[in-house]
């Protein structure tokens, strides 16, 4: 079973009324985003990925799509929920710089 990325409109323009969530940058990927993100280690249904900008959660929507992938659904957080050994090892492999994260 693989990863499939589908984007929720709560974090896209325009912005809507009601339950709203963190929008998420002109030009971000989720399809792109998905496939290079790491499981986190406390939590495996949550997965973690960067643009060398942001940071990115993913969780699961508990959809199989009809390729018998897992559906995952991503929106922008602060650094400061990314797990700290993954920002230190994206850092280590210079997906993000330290002055990335210290700026939000």
């Amino acid at each position: 079973m693989g990863l499939a990325y589908e984007g929720n409109p709560r974090h896209r323009d325009p912005w809507q009324r009601g339950a709203q969530g963190s929008r998420c940058p002109k030009g971000v990927d989720g399809r792109v985003l998905l496939p290079q993100s790491v499981v986190d280690p406390r939590n495996p249904r949550r997965r973690w990925a960067t643009d060398g900008v942001g940071a990115y959660e993913a969780k699961p929507t508990n959809i199989i799509n009809s390729e018998g992938d897992e559906v995952w659904h991503g929106f922008p957080v602060p650094w400061h929920d990314v797990p700290p050994k993954i920002v230190r090892s994206w850092i280590q492999e210079n997906k993000v710089t330290r002055r990335e994260v210290r700026a939000s």
